[in-house]
C-alpha cells in the first residue's frame, strides 16, 4: 500500500489522524478513531476500551520499553487499520499491526503509532504550519 495523508496538530502539538480499525476475525469496524502518531514511541498502543468495543482478543503478551517504568508487559492485539478513510473498501489500503495495550485511558487518543508502523513511513512535521503528512508503504 502506497498512501500519503495529510494532518493537522492538536492544540498539544500531538500529530493525529482519524482512522478506522476492525477485528481481522469479525470484522467487527469502529469509524472516526483518534490516532497518535508518536515519534518517540517504539511501538504502536491500542486503549483497552477500544480492543474490548471490537471485540478483540489478546494474541500474545507485549513487553515494551518504558522510559519511567522499564519494561512493561501487557496484552497483545492484532488489529486491522484503514488508513484511507474515504476508500475504505479497497482492501489493498490497509494493514494489519501488533499493538500492545494503552494502559492509560484518559490519554487524549484511541491509539499511538509508534516506530512499529512509522518504520514503512516518511513522515514530515510541519510545527509552525500545524500540519504534518505521512506517506505510507505498508
Amino acid at each position: 500500500m502506497n498512501l500519503t495523508i495529510s494532518g493537522s496538530l492538536d492544540p498539544d502539538y500531538f500529530a493525529y489522524i482519524d482512522v478506522f480499525v476492525f477485528n481481522t476475525e469479525t470484522y467487527e469496524v469502529c469509524k472516526g478513531i483518534k490516532a497518535i502518531i508518536d515519534t518517540g514511541a517504539q511501538d504502536c498502543l491500542v486503549k483497552q476500551s477500544l480492543a474490548a468495543k471490537l471485540g478483540l482478543q489478546p494474541v500474545d503478551r507485549f513487553k515494551a520499553l518504558n522510559p519511567e517504568g522499564g519494561i512493561v508487559e501487557s496484552d497483545c492485539y492484532k488489529i486491522g487499520l484503514i488508513l484511507d478513510t474515504e476508500n475504505f473498501m479497497d482492501t489493498s489500503k490497509y494493514a494489519v499491526l501488533k499493538m500492545g495495550t494503552l494502559e492509560e485511558e484518559a490519554f487524549p487518543a484511541d491509539m499511538i503509532l509508534g516506530g512499529t508502523f512509522l518504520r514503512h513511513c516518511r513522515f514530515i512535521y510541519d510545527g509552525p504550519g500545524r500540519e504534518f503528512e505521512v506517506q505510507a508503504v505498508l
